[in-house]
């Protein structure tokens, strides 16, 4: 994470918002790569007054965006058929694909919302929104508006803090370290309850088998 940090911010004389325009591009095609780290990157490049807010601001927003919108239109254009292709397969799998459709069933286009705050999932949901034929226009409005949310809260980070950077970058570290150590143990804790529950169902599929045959020898029993 500090590593692309420093690649980022090191570039001078307006290389570093066209990288961090770049890297945003990507990570809106499914690149594993969290947005935080290049929108913070534009916030400090703010706060070395080597770029203004609105230029960040603008560049960030049309990397999000653009990104989002190629992988929608590759939804759009390629559809079910190409789900299982190398091409798509380079970006996502079938799995996250099956989860998103289950999603997409449940909760409709509302899903684009939270889709710019799960960077396992993002592309397959633009994907999916573009495959099951959502308007162009419905998609970049949910989606702009996740994206008017998280850019400037990043960019405002990363230029209020530029002095304490590293202490900044070591918080967001500790934060999804927490995070995915409680969704480990949920998902540990799901696992347990999913083979309890299974156990509880076979001991009673087993009582139940053996209350019908204790019920079969008596009728037996009864007849003679």
């Amino acid at each position: 994470m500090e590593d692309l940090f420093l690649q980022l911010t090191n570039l001078h004389g307006g290389l570093g918002i066209l990288a961090i325009f770049g890297v945003l591009l990507l990570c809106g095609l499914g690149l594993p790569i969290p947005e935080d780290i290049p929108l913070i990157s534009a916030g400090y490049l703010i706060h070395l007054q080597q770029t203004t807010w609105v230029i960040a601001l603008l560049v960030c927003m049309a990397g999000v965006l653009v990104g989002d919108s190629i992988i929608f239109w590759f939804g759009r254009r390629l559809g079910n058929k190409l789900l299982r292709s190398r091409l798509v397969m380079f970006f996502t799998t079938p799995k996250k694909i099956l989860k998103v459709k289950a999603y997409y069933r449940k909760y409709g286009p509302k899903i684009i919302l939270v889709g710019r705050f799960l960077p396992g999932l993002r592309a397959p949901i633009f994907f999916v929104a573009g495959s099951s034929r959502l308007r162009y226009a419905k998609f970049i409005t949910y989606d702009g508006i996740a994206a008017l949310v998280s850019v400037p809260l990043w960019l405002f980070l990363g230029s209020k803090f530029g002095n304490e950077i590293d202490t900044l970058l070591g918080y967001i570290q500790r934060g999804k370290t927490i995070t995915f150590s409680v969704l480990g143990g949920l998902v540990l804790l799901y696992i347990v309850y999913i083979v309890w529950k299974a156990k509880v169902a076979s001991k009673k599929r087993l009582a139940l088998a053996a209350a019908a045959a204790k019920e079969l020898e008596r009728e037996k029993d009864a007849e003679l």
